[in-house]
């Protein structure tokens, strides 16, 4: 008996499944990286938005607005204090006298009064220093959430029986968490388009700048807040992306923007850029034109029937059309005939007369204009 051709046998159909689910993974992870790659630009401005804010409170803790928020803790606790104890003596004194101009009554009165204007400062002053030494962004977040999961899950186990369990209200807050983290995610991922290796070093760098999360972070320095642009596209003709607009923005004024646009990109100034509108209403297309697709074609030693060039951006042969005239030597198609330029003047044929003056006698006898 050939026990490894039992074998090969027996694992044959074991090694195709392995093979195909293999290739199903890796598929669907292509699949799954792509529609990430695709969501990233739509998420970035959260992202930005999340970074810059934290950055924001990460720089304002510092030791000395620490000590500040904790004076003024300090001086908002003996204020309550002291305009709680002004409050009660008031009380006292009102009691002890009925008449309101009792010099008792009115130094209680005084007294309260200063007391809870003292208290209304120092808790005015608790805000500011509390807003100059604010929580991190995570210790915010942490506690907004926490504001709705307890509640939550308090409402799910009243809500649940031996028999049956109500999961959804802490299913939903716990689904809120998970979005919030997953938006933050897609936001921060770096959209990297697979280049060919004859890309040159200008459209490398002009890649880097077109990435969202770099354009994101640098758009509201040059006035484009609210514009994310999709992965660049790498074509013959050059770099083509799609750039979002939101907000005011609309295509036409978009295009207006030219000049900030080359600056945050960094481009050279003989470069040709085209900017149009995309295929929406609140799309717009960035074209650099880095490269021409008629780079390497040589055209010498024309003959009759071929082309007249080349499309710099599809590189397609052009051809002169039928309505245009001929070129020397060429003969046109059967049955057509090259057609004459209208009210223009054709050689060898008589020039049309102007209109002439006629001129007029003089007085002394004489003819002039």
């Amino acid at each position: 008996m050939d026990y490894a051709a039992a074998w090969n046998k027996i694992g044959t159909g074991t090694k195709t499944a392995r093979v195909i689910t293999a290739d199903r993974i890796n598929k669907t992870t292509a699949a799954a990286s792509q529609a990430l790659d695709g969501a990233a630009p739509m998420c970035a401005p959260l992202a930005h938005r999340w970074d810059t804010e934290a950055e924001r409170r990460a720089k304002l803790r510092t030791p000395e607005n620490l000590k500040a928020l904790i004076a003024a803790q300090r001086a908002n606790t003996s204020a309550r204090s002291t305009a709680a104890t002004a409050a009660s003596q008031r009380k006292a004194a009102r009691a002890a006298s009925s008449n309101p101009f009792n010099g008792g009554r009115r130094a209680a009165r005084t007294a309260d009064k200063a007391g809870r204007a003292h208290a209304k400062v120092a808790r005015r002053d608790l805000k500011s220093a509390r807003r100059n030494y604010p929580l991190t962004l995570n210790q915010l977040a942490v506690r907004a959430h926490a504001a709705h999961l307890i509640p939550a899950g308090i409402t799910s186990y009243a809500m649940s029986s031996a028999e049956h369990w109500a999961m959804w209200p802490a299913g939903s807050s716990l689904s809120l968490i998970a979005l919030n983290a997953a938006l933050l995610a897609v936001g921060r991922r770096q959209v990297r388009v697979p280049l060919d290796d004859d890309a040159t070093a200008e459209e490398r760098r002009l890649l880097e700048r077109l990435d969202p999360s770099y354009w994101v972070q640098h758009a509201d320095e040059r006035g484009l807040s609210g514009t994310v642009p999709a992965p660049t596209e790498l074509t013959p003709a050059g770099l083509v992306t799609t750039v979002r607009l939101d907000g005011r923005w609309k295509p036409s004024a978009f295009k207006a923007k030219h000049e900030e646009i080359r600056a945050m990109l960094g481009a050279r100034t003989a470069l040709r850029m085209e900017i149009s509108s995309g295929s929406h209403g609140d799309r717009a297309t960035i074209t650099l034109r880095t490269r021409s697709a008629a780079d390497g074609i040589d055209l010498t030693g024309w003959k009759p029937g071929d082309p007249w060039g080349v499309d710099t951006v599809t590189g397609e042969p052009e051809h002169p059309g039928p309505a245009r005239g001929g070129v020397r030597g060429a003969q046109p198609p059967p049955g057509r005939h090259r057609p004459q330029a209208s009210g223009r003047h054709q050689l060898g044929a008589p020039r049309p007369r102007r209109h002439l003056r006629r001129r007029r006698p003089r007085r002394d006898g004489r003819t002039g204009r």
